[in-house]
């Protein structure tokens, strides 16, 4: 086990649960989501003034980006309190379940602590050639870090030392893919990773833990005319992603299988999804966030 301290510039502490509580509650509540709840009226909705895509959820609480220097805190009726990013322009969001705390990807890593409403700075800073941090996720004590060159990066939480680093040859295929745009690790530690094809089509591949290969997806969207950079999508139980295919005409919001294969899709557009809990689809587009009830709360 990870005996890291958690502890971050003498100031901050968590308690930690064990790991394989957080699986068992994940692995014992699956509950399939019906795509068709973006169909009804919204149970709640947020104005937003900028289109920014970052945004990230835990059970209770959503953190989005608001360009260009403020996180805004909601819960699932009200909005809680704005964040100074300190001039960090944020193009990624994860909750980490296991420290409780929201990583924010930036030019720099940054950390924010609800109980204690602060926004820590930690050690890793323009992680490569001065690039930005595009993508950021997190299963139990580790985090991936994708940079805007392409590197990916793993390190323990909360030390943030680095474990393990790869190239962008190691994980593209020669000849077929042009760069990656977002990494999602799921609730049993498998990464995905949205891939950009020399066609223009999307895919998610699969990845063990020694960035191999073990699933390349099938092309997301069918049209080959890709030219966003980005393809929004989270990680789901069993091996599922919600994607949010912005290059499909019209656009949709797709559930995809351990295999790649789409088991539903409803129109909808929008710049970002998330899921709070097991109660509530949370869909970010030009107005702001819409909720959405996908089951009765407990």
């Amino acid at each position: 086990m990870n005996c890291d301290e958690i502890k971050l510039n003498g100031e901050i502490n968590f308690t930690r649960r064990h790991p394989c509580d957080e699986i068992d509650a994940t692995l014992n509540n699956r509950q399939l989501l019906e795509l068709d709840c973006v169909n009804q009226k919204e149970y709640h909705r947020f104005s937003l003034k900028k289109n920014s895509k970052a945004l990230a959820t835990s059970s209770n609480f959503i953190l989005a980006f608001e360009s260009p220097s403020t996180l805004i805190l909601f819960d699932k009726k009200n909005p809680l309190r704005s964040i100074d990013t300190k001039g960090n322009k944020v193009w990624d969001i994860c909750w980490s379940e296991t420290i409780k705390i929201f990583l924010i990807a930036g030019k720099k890593l940054q950390i924010y602590d609800i109980i204690h409403d602060e926004l820590v700075d930690t050690s890793i800073e323009n992680p490569q050639n001065g690039s930005d941090i595009w993508s950021v996720t997190s299963y139990l004590h580790d985090v991936l870090l994708l940079d805007n060159d392409g590197f990916i990066k793993r390190y323990s939480c909360p030390s943030f030392k680095l474990k393990a680093s790869w190239p962008e040859k190691v994980y593209l295929q020669e000849n077929n893919d042009t760069g990656a745009a977002q990494i999602r690790l799921n609730n049993i530690g498998i990464l995905a990773m949205s891939i950009n094809q020399e066609d223009l089509h999307w895919r998610i591949d699969l990845f063990d833990v020694r960035m191999q290969r073990i699933h390349c997806g099938i092309p997301l969207t069918n049209n080959g005319t890709a030219d966003l950079w980005d393809i929004p999508f989270i990680s789901l139980n069993n091996n599922e992603w919600l994607v949010m295919d912005l290059r499909s005409m019209p656009q949709m919001l797709l559930l995809v299988d351990k295999n790649g294969k789409i088991q539903q899709q409803v129109e909808r557009g929008g710049s970002n999804v998330a899921l709070m809990g097991r109660t509530y689809l949370v869909l970010r587009d030009s107005t702001g966030l819409q909720l959405y009830k996908v089951s009765q709360e407990s």
